[in-house]
């Protein structure tokens, strides 16, 4: 057996041959064994690579409603702002990565989606999203997308209810839409503060009949049908 070979360098480049490739390799060992000891630990399903994931859910700093949390996860996993996970019976959207330097780990905020909208678009087609639904922004939200989004924030009059959800292009402007069988009308947007996710302003507005109209028997009149074909 030779020593040197066999056991010296097998041990000094455990992490990687490189003093770089070992600084790394020491924290990603020191994030799996915090990870599996974490009281904050979860699992969950990357849907889009169809794989499971282990990784620590813990609360934003002082956000007692917990609509914001950290998620903390191995290094090989990256996602863009928008990405949706199920965890723990709730549902969870990527709204910012974390700039670390010198970590084992990539760090993420999630917001909590609270409800789930849908719509049809101009083409008549259905659609659903997750969204985070709630009145006037409250100002710790308002206060964190403007220090993480470097100031630049989506801000409607505080008078409307808004949305936080991922990205579509099926929204537009006076679109109708349902929230807990209430309808509201879309006022304004914001999908270009955060790519990945947008910010929609909504107004409450009366429920649409959206159903079709009658059919024109053989025996009904034309001047009844007036109002449904203009003829």
């Amino acid at each position: 057996m030779n020593y040197y070979d066999d056991i010296y360098l097998r041990r000094v480049n455990r992490y990687g041959s490189f003093y770089q490739e070992r600084a790394v390799g020491k924290r990603i060992e020191a994030f799996n064994n915090f990870l599996q000891k974490s009281i904050y630990k979860v699992s969950f399903v990357d849907s889009y690579a169809d794989e499971h994931i282990d990784g620590i859910l813990r609360p934003y700093k002082n956000d007692e409603s917990q609509t914001l949390n950290y998620l903390l996860v191995a290094l090989k996993y990256d996602w863009p702002a928008g990405t949706v996970f199920d965890i723990r019976e709730k549902r969870w959207m990527i709204l910012y990565k974390e700039d670390l330097v010198n970590t084992g780990y990539n760090k993420y905020i999630v917001m909590k989606m609270t409800h789930s909208i849908t719509w049809k678009d101009r083409n008549g087609d259905s659609h659903w999203s997750p969204a985070y639904y709630n009145g006037p922004m409250s100002e710790k939200i308002y206060d964190m997308l403007r220090t993480y989004l470097k100031g630049v924030v989506y801000k409607e009059s505080n008078k409307y209810a808004y949305l936080i959800m991922p990205k579509t292009d099926y929204i537009l402007r006076q679109d109708y839409i349902i929230i807990d069988n209430e309808p509201y009308e879309v006022t304004g947007m914001d999908k270009s503060s955060t790519p990945g996710v947008m910010y929609v302003t909504i107004n409450e507005t009366y429920l649409h009949d959206v159903s079709d109209p009658p059919h024109k028997e053989p025996d009904d009149k034309d001047k009844d049908f007036f109002w449904f074909n203009g003829e």
